[in-house]
């Protein structure tokens, strides 16, 4: 949990930094700015759809990259994995942020993945490639690196499904009572004095 709220404070930080900054910048560097800056708000997607709304239109029309990006961004948001794929994969980016780029694409692959082996029990081959971005051998290198299964369910259809295992991620050590009890006396004892 500590991750995540370091990773909403590192978002924040970012969109108020890209907003007192655009003012100063002369038009020509905004561009590329809110480009690279406005990848990482990807992680925090309301900040990022707030932070397109901030950016003056003439800017967003001339920068095919930064319309490329929100392209990202909208399938983001409404969750269409094959649409941000789509959309990833029709710019070639600059040098300066396809490092970014990489890393929203597989952290979005991971996620994908993790909801995959915990909403359903079997779903087509294709269907799974689709939402990963992968062509069908990448996807069946990834179902047999994991160990899940890959089979026909009838043996007439040709449709190959992919039954994911659910990913056991590793769980917090819980204390015992009488750490939390230590923990409780302590606080309250700070509190009194």
């Amino acid at each position: 949990m500590h991750a995540a709220h370091l990773a909403n404070f590192l978002n924040i930080y970012i969109c108020i930094f890209i907003y007192l900054f655009f003012f100063s910048l002369a038009v020509c560097h905004i561009v590329f700015t809110y480009l690279k800056y406005c990848l990482f708000t990807f992680l925090n997607r309301c900040s990022a759809k707030f932070l397109w709304k901030r950016i003056p239109n003439d800017i967003k029309e001339k920068s095919s990259f930064l319309q490329s990006l929100w392209n990202i961004g909208k399938a983001m948001w409404k969750k269409d994995t094959v649409a941000f794929h789509i959309a990833i994969q029709a710019v070639e980016w600059p040098l300066s942020i396809a490092s970014i780029i990489s890393a929203i694409k597989e952290r979005y692959r991971l996620e994908t993945i993790r909801v995959i082996s915990e909403a359903y029990s079997a779903l087509p081959l294709s269907h799974f490639a689709n939402n990963l971005g992968f062509s069908l051998k990448e996807a069946t290198d990834l179902v047999n690196q994991r160990g899940w299964d890959l089979r026909k369910p009838d043996p007439e259809l040709s449709v190959i499904y992919v039954y994911p295992k659910k990913i056991v991620e590793p769980s917090e050590k819980v204390p015992e009572n009488a750490d939390y009890l230590t923990l409780l006396t302590n606080f309250v004892s700070f509190l009194e004095n």
